[in-house]
């Protein structure tokens, strides 16, 4: 199900920072999976992630087979390049509502 990615970052700010805190003041990791990863497996990691390093994980899925077969690498990469508009706004999405957060290196 699709779910609108201001909705989502506004429901992250709220977890990462008390009202009273600057939204910014805790980590956060937007993830994007790899062509073999299912959407099972791109949430375990993530989830995995977030409690070992104490931050919160903003996982980005797009429809991958999940599998590492070249005929799957082949339909995930038509799948990624379609997913890219939509990578886009989630990325757009992130920076409105925290503009002040530098990347990590």
């Amino acid at each position: 199900a699709e779910v609108a990615a201001d909705d989502v970052f506004r429901e992250l700010a709220k977890r990462v920072a008390p009202a009273s805190e600057d939204p910014c003041s805790r980590n956060f990791c937007l993830s994007v999976h790899g062509f073999n990863v299912d959407a099972k497996d791109a949430l375990e990691s993530a989830s995995t992630v977030q409690t070992k390093y104490d931050l919160e994980v903003m996982p980005f899925l797009w429809p991958s087979d999940g599998e590492g077969s070249r005929r799957a690498y082949l339909s995930d990469k038509l799948d990624a390049d379609r997913s890219a508009p939509a990578f886009t706004s989630f990325l757009a999405s992130a920076a409105r509502h925290y503009r002040s957060v530098r990347p990590h290196p």
